[in-house]
């Protein structure tokens, strides 16, 4: 019985991980035009007068468009700059893609267009304790973060297979041999029952 649920679990695991697997290749490939507002800064001001917040933008496809736009803020208080950055993280990887500061209009709002397909981190310095909202708008996949989990599903794939090749044929295996000692020892007892009669 032990045997029988180890194979069925691997057998679960394995469907289960291959499916996995397949998420994490298929739903980060699938990007729509999506639009994030936070709330600003980021970190609170504490006692200095300024403060520097970061925000990720996921991977975009190359030559789209990222939208900032920024309102509810005192003109000429915010520095912000768009950098590439690693999956993930707020590490600029190369140049600045733009820098503006002094700048005024509510809402203020620029575009950008993405030399490359990955993704980017923008930086807003604020100063004289200002609040700000922020909206980005680009093109995405909602399910970015599973693109760093392909090896991951790729390896329980891998160990989930090879238990079901393992425990399924020990079972059958098992089984047979459950089998042939039943027999045994049903046609043992039929013997020994015969004899008994043959010496009576």
């Amino acid at each position: 019985m032990v045997r029988r649920i180890r194979s069925r679990i691997a057998l679960a695991l394995a469907i289960t991980s291959v499916v996995f697997t397949a998420c994490t290749l298929i739903l980060p490939g699938i990007q729509t035009t999506q639009t994030v507002e936070e709330q600003g800064p980021a970190t609170p001001y504490g006692e200095a007068n300024y403060t520097f917040s970061g925000y990720i933008i996921p991977p975009v496809p190359a030559h789209s468009q990222i939208v900032i736009a920024i309102e509810a803020y005192i003109p000429y208080s915010l520095t912000f700059s768009l950098f590439p950055s690693a999956a993930g993280d707020l590490d600029a990887t190369g140049p600045a893609l733009l820098v503006l500061s002094n700048f005024t209009g509510a809402p203020f709002r620029v575009s950008v267009t993405a030399p490359t397909a990955e993704p980017y981190a923008l930086f807003i310095t604020s100063t004289n304790r200002t609040a700000y909202a922020i909206a980005i708008k680009g093109t995405w996949s909602l399910f970015y973060v599973l693109r760093g989990y392909i090896f991951v599903g790729f390896l329980a794939s891998v160990a989930s297979i090879l238990a079901t090749y393992y425990f399924g044929p020990m079972e059958k295996r098992k089984a047979i041999e459950e089998e042939a000692v039943r027999e045994a020892r049903s046609h043992g007892a039929e013997g020994a029952t015969r004899l008994l009669w043959t010496q009576s």
